[in-house]
């Protein structure tokens, strides 16, 4: 299963297929916590969700953007809406859960990468593009 997007993974329409959340724009925790002034612990926002929830870890390939809701920032994308506030690196994250259950994966961030990607090597692949 897969999901490939030109929006944000994390967008509302892509969040559909893995993710619940009570508003489209909790992308990350600063975005909860923005919109509703208290302590969101009991509520994931929708990064989270993807990362750690079983149907958001079930999915095998992840294309889109939206890097700053997973923590994984790049320099340059200072204007992202949504950077997280509890610093965790989804991204580094996802790719420790993968090796824990003896899965292969690859994180790629760049149209080379992709590119020079063998799908048969990996049983999972996140791609951060935009």
């Amino acid at each position: 299963m897969g999901i490939v997007t030109t929006t944000a993974v994390t967008g509302a329409t892509p969040a559909a297929l893995y993710a619940h959340s009570s508003h489209r724009d909790w992308e990350c925790d600063t975005a909860m916590k923005n919109e509703t002034n208290e302590d969101n612990t009991l509520c994931k926002d929708i990064a989270l969700q993807l990362i750690e929830d079983d149907t958001g870890k079930n999915i095998n390939v992840i294309l889109g953007g939206g890097r700053y809701p997973l923590g994984a920032n790049l320099i340059g994308d200072e204007n992202d809406a949504c950077i997280r506030n509890d610093n965790r690196n989804l991204a580094y994250e996802w790719l420790k859960q993968k090796k824990i259950v003896n899965k292969t994966a690859r994180y790629v961030t760049n149209s080379k990468q992709l590119d020079d990607f063998d799908p048969k090597s990996v049983d999972y692949l996140l791609g951060k593009l935009l």
